[in-house]
């Protein structure tokens, strides 16, 4: 694998170097990431579970875990009970308990001598605080007050050294599915509070999308940066929805940097599939709710024949708001993230996704800030993707998603400078040291494409289906209701690729283009999409693909694939239709000249 391990700061004082510990896994022989298999889909939280840093320079044998052995999924291992039980591939991410110092420590109990820290608040200035310490400790369901009493709960890791730099994680998936991670930071020094969001598992009060992120935020980090354990730093760190929180209230203070992975919202009308499962499993009510998404349609699958019927929160299972999602349904709270990564001037990371489709908020986000580091990769997150069981998505086994960012947060809790070569994901070609921000003013070079037909028709019996993420779309490729460009390789672009088309339509529709790298090998995988509403009559549209960095060789193809809809990713029209489609030629960004 290109670039090796990390280039990371020097051992941290008494404690090892923050390290990946590879584990090979290969299929049609090359090394990849793959999902785990059903259970995968039960356990979205479970993505807590990848090679995290190493806690102690020495491998552990992991605990006995009933369910069968554990599999890999995308370079995380998880078993079969649930979200909250997790597994560190190589070493177990658990906190080590020092040996003949007396009683253990049980977990929701205080050790001898400490305060009981149950009733902790931002008006209590002392409750729940812990003195100097000469050993790490875990206290749980530790409350901060928010601003109208409401009570906020979570868990604390310390490290053997206090005060210390203190990493805040605010989750609405769970806090358990973060104490891996918190358990890393705490055996490298950093201490970690992981907060359940208002309205969420254990603390009060009605969680609703985006509303008190940004005064609660301030409440707990007004608690954390003024206990003895805290040296006054505060650094934030999320995935999907926990980084939305993170910014909501990066403009505190004791803020001192912010780590961000394939941040929510996402600019644009979502696909219903996506959409509905995140609603179900991750994003309403008091907790998660694993499977609940394909148990419902298990149990009457009729209810996926129109994801976008206004009635279909009448049959659901759980409640999911407004339904279906209009387009820009998040603009608002999308454009306020965008003014608060643009008011921060702490040093900020940014994570994102060729195969994500917050890939392109996260490039803007990192053009926003004034001091960023990006690293954009082909990862998969469970907390943002429905997981297809097998994944075909060929990706380098290192370096791990939730690795990057303890790391990052680790040597600038430190006061170090945090460098590694692996920071853009070149499809095809592996990892490069390079921006993964495509070059401004990119000249566009016109790639032309052969067409398999001219003409689609659409059969609302039969439409064209999408498959989970990451699934090969070699099983649909034979299929006559789609217009099929390919481009031959050699292909090297970075950035959104364009294409104008002219449409005679019978029904308005919304046409969709999927953009599909077909390998050597014959595998098909989706890298994005986009898609433009038409009316009936003839009309000309210009669609515009998601970004990404691709260096293609001559035995791969590119296509894109023009269809009516996408069931169920996107709604199809209700009543047959002929389409006749004339493409233009597809206009693809050239990298900067260093790049090529």
């Amino acid at each position: 694998m290109p670039g090796g391990r990390a280039a990371l700061a020097p051992r941290p004082r008494g404690g090892p170097p923050l390290v990946h510990r590879p584990v090979p896994h290969r299929a049609r022989g090359r090394r990849v990431r793959r999902h785990q298999g059903p259970a995968a889909r039960r356990q979205p939280v479970a993505r807590r579970t990848g090679g995290l840093l190493a806690l102690a320079g020495r491998r552990r044998k992991p605990p006995a875990r009933p369910g069968g052995r554990a599999r890999r999924r995308h370079g995380r291992r998880a078993d079969r009970r649930g979200r909250a039980e997790l597994a560190v591939r190589g070493s177990p991410a658990r906190p080590r308990r020092a040996a003949r110092r007396g009683p253990r420590h049980r977990a929701g109990q205080p050790p001898p001598g400490a305060s009981r820290p149950r009733r902790a608040d931002a008006r209590s200035p002392r409750a729940g605080a812990a003195g100097p310490m000469s050993d790490r400790r875990i206290e749980t369901d530790i409350a901060v007050r928010a601003a109208d009493g409401v009570s906020l709960v979570g868990d604390l890791f310390l490290p053997a050294r206090t005060p210390a730099p203190v990493v805040v994680l605010r989750t609405p998936y769970g806090a358990a599915g973060a104490w891996p991670q918190a358990a890393a930071l705490a055996d490298h020094g950093v201490a970690a509070y992981v907060q359940d969001l208002r309205g969420r598992h254990r603390s009060g009060g009605t969680f609703t999308l985006g509303r008190d992120e940004g005064s609660d935020g301030a409440a707990t980090h007004d608690w954390v940066s003024t206990r003895p354990w805290c040296d006054g730093r505060v650094l934030l760190a999320g995935t999907g929805y926990e980084a939305f929180a993170a910014w909501c209230a990066a403009n505190h203070p004791a803020v001192w940097a912010v780590a961000s992975r394939q941040p929510w919202p996402v600019l644009g009308t979502p696909p219903l599939d996506e959409e509905l499962w995140w609603r179900t499993e991750l994003a309403t009510g008091p907790a998660v709710r694993p499977g609940l998404f394909e148990l419902a349609f298990a149990l009457d699958p009729g209810l996926g024949a129109d994801l976008g019927d206004p009635a279909l929160p009448e049959r659901w299972p759980a409640p999911v708001g407004p339904w279906p999602p209009e387009p820009d349904a998040f603009g608002t709270r999308a454009r306020d993230v965008a003014r608060r990564v643009r008011a921060t001037s702490v040093p900020t990371l940014h994570v994102g996704s060729w195969f994500c489709r917050s890939a392109e908020t996260t490039l803007s986000h990192a053009a926003l800030a004034a001091d960023p580091t990006v690293v954009i990769g082909g990862w998969a997150s469970p907390l943002t993707h429905r997981l297809s069981p097998e994944c075909a998505i060929a990706v380098p086994d290192e370096p791990d998603a939730d690795d990057l960012m303890l790391s990052w947060l680790a040597t600038l809790a430190r006061g170090g400078k945090w460098t590694d070569a692996r920071r853009c994901l070149v499809l095809g070609a592996g990892w490069r040291d390079r921006d993964p921000c495509p070059p401004a003013r990119a000249p566009y070079r016109q790639e032309p494409l052969a067409a398999d037909r001219t003409v689609l028709v659409h059969d609302p019996a039969d439409p064209f289906p999408s498959l989970p993420h990451s699934a090969d779309l070699a099983a649909v490729a034979d299929r006559d209701d789609v217009v099929r460009l390919t481009a031959e390789g050699p292909l090297s672009w970075h950035g959104s690729a364009l294409l104008a088309v002219t449409v005679r339509a019978e029904r308005p529709v919304e046409l969709v283009a999927t953009l599909v790298h077909e390998r050597a090998d014959g595998v098909r995988v989706r890298l994005g999409d986009g898609t433009a509403a038409l009316p009936g009559g003839t009309g000309r549209a210009e669609l515009r693909l998601p970004p990404v960095a691709a260096a293609l060789p001559a035995a791969d193809r590119l296509h894109v694939e023009l269809t009516a809809g996408r069931v169920p990713r996107r709604r199809a029209p209700r009543e047959p239709a002929r389409y006749e489609i004339e493409p233009r030629p597809l206009r693809l960004p050239q990298p900067a000249a260093e790049e090529a």
